[in-house]
């Protein structure tokens, strides 16, 4: 009789070939494949109306972030330098602070300026001391300003309709302009009421927002006349997939309305629905 040894195990029968799922593990895998079939139906709708409405007020945000900054630019704007290019693109003029000039007929004492002499290049401010920022050399004084293309006209298309002076010193409260003074050419349709100037920025100048090839862009510090691109730039909003300016001055000069339609969209993702949105700016147009 033989007896097997404590070492030795019978051998398993190798699997055959055709071995496979039983049908109970079929059934299984069907019905677990069901439920999640039906949870993703019932939960993946929702899951991404969830991301594409985050990505919708993503969109919103960067265009209301762009509008307040340009808004913040154009409350600012020397009156009547608002210059629309084209439906894509406009400029203006941003005045960093403002005051009062001194003036002969108004019976102020001290320097006036004169309205009558290019020689005449000194003038008085008026209260100096409450302006908010300093008035440094290169800066430019502005007074009197009636519109592109207008007489007198701050952009200075030709010498005899200029109301834009450069400053070459500042002793408070007596500004220096660096001669001739610009100011007898427009003659005696510059003097507004109330004896205002605006101070313009010598390292901003005009100012151009620009949407082009999905961005919306601010320009400055490249002169005088729509030569925006020469400048320095920084762009305010990406994912822009149009957008219209349209700027509408009222007849007497004293106001205008500025209206931005800005249309926003994931260039990536192209089947995004494009978020679209309106503003409306009130402009102060009284020199």
């Amino acid at each position: 009789m033989h007896r097997i040894s404590s070492t030795e195990r019978p051998r398993r029968r190798p699997a055959s070939a055709d071995s496979g799922f039983t049908l109970i593990e079929l059934i299984a895998v069907m019905v677990l494949v069901g439920v999640l079939g039906a949870v993703v139906a019932m939960f993946g709708s929702p899951l991404r109306a969830g991301v594409e409405g985050q990505r919708r007020a993503e969109l919103a945000d960067a265009a209301d972030t762009a509008y307040r900054r340009m808004a913040r630019d154009i409350r600012r704007a020397v009156p009547n330098s608002i210059h629309q290019i084209d439906t894509q693109t406009i400029e203006f003029i941003p005045s960093k602070d403002g005051g009062r000039y001194a003036y002969d007929e108004a019976g102020d004492t001290g320097n006036s300026i004169s309205f009558a002499s290019a020689a005449d290049v000194d003038f008085d401010v008026v209260g100096s001391s409450t302006m908010y920022t300093a008035i440094n050399p290169g800066d430019f004084i502005v007074i009197g300003n009636w519109g592109y293309g207008a007489v007198p006209d701050a952009y200075c298309p030709s010498a005899p309709v200029c109301n834009r002076a450069e400053v070459a010193s500042f002793a408070s409260p007596t500004v220096t302009l660096v001669a001739p003074n610009p100011f007898p050419g427009p003659g005696a349709t510059i003097s507004p009421p109330g004896q205002r100037f605006q101070l313009v920025d010598k390292d901003e100048q005009a100012v151009t927002f620009r949407c082009n090839a999905g961005k919306l862009t601010r320009y400055w510090n490249y002169g005088w006349g729509s030569a925006y691109t020469t400048g320095s730039s920084a762009v305010l909003a990406s994912k822009v997939a149009s957008c219209d300016f349209v700027y509408a001055p009222y007849q007497s000069q004293t106001w205008g309305l500025f209206r931005l339609e800005i249309t926003m969209q994931h260039a990536d993702l192209p089947g995004d629905s494009p978020v679209k949105l309106v503003y409306q700016l009130h402009v102060n147009n009284t020199p």
